[in-house]
């Protein structure tokens, strides 16, 4: 029981910092109005985010950087409950007081449902016991460890940061992975922001005054949802952001009837951190952020009386958020810069290491289709969200059609973008992915997200059909019948989830993890996550790293590079994914004597690469690029000096450059 409280009051201690931080920037952008802890903390996350990318820019996103980070959010905190307390100032009860027993009795139910999961995820992911043993183990493990070593997480040509994410994610996890190990990384994404998740749900039926049983079924709707949890790469946080930026997107439109244009512009600023929150966590989040961000200014644009205030707060808010983004980009500008060299000078087809973009094909079919997926649930499944989703934008359309009063049509346009900007990146995302899976897998944080607020948007249509509409009977019919099939649809939903559900409460109450794939349960698999995570794999691994002179550049291929030292030496990890992404150009087809010279125009003399291995792909599953960096370091080794050998992991000096 003691190390579940004091996990538990961790846990807890890093929320109230990103309360601090969110109420701070919350007060400065103009919301004195006291604001609930869900959405404040999720708003600390993104400034947090923003401040990160100027510290790795500037190579101080060290552990004492970051550890006051936190103290002084924490501070923050305490200043506001001393001052709640000194000033006797209480929130203000609304009509909560006046609520029936049994609303009441509902809120604290769904109060008590948040600090339940809050206590399951913790006893059960604090700490974790397995990662996916290829890309956590081999990139995002080592991306948050490498930047607390180092200060920044830039800096290697050959990984997919600057492509995949530009390190936000990573950024947060080495918060907390300053005050733990490295078990410690699933706090972020898997407890904290499922939490707020939660929060947030409450809190925006809260604010839309809806009964709060619809939020009940909203908060298990984002619980029960299959997640497709593949790696600790952004997976809640995104859905954090999303329902945090619903509910700035919605503050902002109240503050668009300021009058000053000073005021209008510091109200865009919470919004602007949850755009770049969302791009920075992972690129692939660009279709919600563009399609959101149009949805909220073309749907305003149409309904707003004073359109110069629209136009101006979506520019500003555009801007702010290019601003906010510029010093997380500017982590891999020359990467950019190169990649468009390459690209203008057509030298990727030259060395004939490209592969074929990914082609939609039979994707549609395969995601109307009833097949099973290997990491649980048929895309049949998740088509059914899709279609509440759209069903939610058709009925939200013709609400605002009918000419709802202004400040209903102000709350409608955030659910419309929301709605439709999930059903864009849901067929939008098959342009950049192949398979069928991949798009429903990047997907999830969004449909957790935009799903739970379709339920939200039932319990709306609900008070309006029962409370406000007493005057105009056919809008009243159509509402409730409106709410009447969202209920049904969400509790298809639960029902389709609820099997897999189950399966992943087991698997991480027994294997303190939240993999969705069959080999989580593996016994080799479990016996290799413990190993890897030993201190005595991490002693190997630093032996090994001894056997190249202390600040010699290394170019590192091995399964756990999170163990090195990255602070002894400028160590270059590589992996399949960084291959894939294709930023960097390899000349294979131009020889040996070509590849050496390539490596040392990089200042790298040494490699170290893990070539037998559990935890390393057989060449026979890889791609051609791999298969062809390979044969490669194969042909490097007949001509260069080998250091060190034991039958898994070679360690060779292929000499200086010229």
């Amino acid at each position: 029981m003691k190390p579940v409280v004091l996990s538990a009051s961790k846990a807890l201690l890093f929320m109230a910092s990103f309360y601090g931080w969110g109420s701070l920037i919350n007060r400065w952008s103009g919301n004195h109005k006291p604001s609930c802890w869900a959405y404040q903390s999720t708003l600390g996350i993104s400034i947090l985010i923003t401040i990160g990318g100027i510290l790795n820019a500037f190579n101080i996103a060290n552990s004492k950087v970051l550890f006051a980070l936190f103290l002084i959010g924490l501070g923050i905190t305490v200043l506001y409950i001393t001052r709640f307390f000194l000033t006797g100032t209480r929130r203000a009860s609304g009509g909560l007081s006046t609520e029936p027993v049994w609303n009441k009795a509902a809120n604290l139910m769904y109060s008590g449902l948040i600090i339940l999961v809050f206590f399951f995820l913790v006893m059960a992911l604090m700490p974790a016991r397995s990662f996916n043993l290829h890309d956590d183990f081999h990139a995002y493990l080592m991306w948050p460890i490498r930047m607390l070593q180092t200060g920044s997480l830039g800096g290697n040509p050959f990984d997919h940061l600057g492509v995949s994410s530009l390190g936000s994610q990573s950024f947060m996890q080495g918060i907390f992975m300053t005050f733990g190990n490295m078990a410690s990384v699933n706090v972020f994404d898997a407890i904290i922001c499922l939490v707020l998740i939660m929060g947030i749900l409450k809190e925006l039926g809260e604010l839309i005054e809806i009964n709060p049983v619809f939020t009940i079924g909203a908060g298990l709707l984002a619980v029960f949802i299959n997640p497709h949890y593949v790696n600790i790469s952004s997976l809640y946080s995104g859905s954090a952001m999303l329902l945090g930026l619903v509910y700035a997107s919605f503050l902002l439109l109240k503050s668009c009837k300021l009058t000053t244009t000073k005021d209008l512009i510091l109200a865009t600023v919470p919004c602007a951190l949850f755009y770049a929150a969302l791009l920075t966590l992972k690129t692939t989040y660009i279709f919600v952020v563009m399609s959101f961000w149009g949805g909220c200014f073309f749907f305003s644009l149409l309904l707003a009386e004073k359109k110069k205030y629209i136009v101006l707060a979506s520019l500003s808010c555009a801007l702010i958020t290019s601003l906010l983004l510029f010093p997380w980009l500017s982590l891999y500008w020359d990467r950019y810069l190169q990649k468009i060299y390459y690209i203008l000078n057509d030298i990727s087809y030259v060395h004939g290491t490209t592969t074929s973009p990914p082609v939609p094909g039979d994707n549609v079919a395969t995601l109307l289709s009833n097949r099973e997926m290997f990491y649980g649930n048929t895309y049949l499944d998740y088509l059914g969200i899709i279609v509440m989703l759209f069903f939610a934008f058709v009925a939200t359309g013709w609400m605002i059609w009918k000419k709802r009063p202004r400040q209903e049509s102000i709350l409608l346009i955030t659910f419309l973008a929301v709605f439709i900007s999930a059903i864009i990146n849901y067929y939008g995302l098959q342009f950049l992915f192949g398979p069928a899976r991949m798009v429903v897998r990047y997907s999830c944080p969004i449909l957790i997200a935009a799903a739970p607020v379709a339920i939200l948007l039932a319990g709306w249509f609900w008070s309006q059909g029962k409370n406000k509409l007493q005057t105009e009977p056919a809008l009243k019919k159509t509402a409730l019948v409106f709410a009447v099939i969202l209920i049904i649809s969400q509790l298809g939903n639960i029902l389709t989830f609820q099997k897999t559900f189950g399966n992943r409460l087991q698997k991480a109450y027994t294997l303190r993890t939240l993999l969705s794939f069959p080999l989580a349960e593996d016994d080799k698999f479990k016996q290799y996550n413990n190993y890897a995570l030993s201190q005595k794999a991490k002693e190997r691994m630093l032996r090994i790293q001894e056997t190249v002179p202390v600040e010699e550049t290394i170019f590192a291929w091995t399964s756990m590079p999170f163990h090195f030292d990255f602070t002894r030496n400028p160590i270059y990890p590589i992996n399949e994914s960084g291959l894939a992404y294709n930023l960097l150009v390899m000349p294979f087809s131009d020889g040996l004597d070509q590849m050496r010279e390539y490596f040392h125009e990089f200042g790298i003399r040494y490699i170290i690469w893990e070539y037998n291995f559990y935890g390393m792909k057989k060449p026979e599953k890889m791609g051609s690029l791999q298969n062809n960096l390979i044969d490669v370091l194969k042909g490097l080794i007949s001509k260069s000096e080998v250091l060190f050998n034991d039958g898994m992991i070679i360690v060779f000096d292929i000499g200086q450059g010229k």
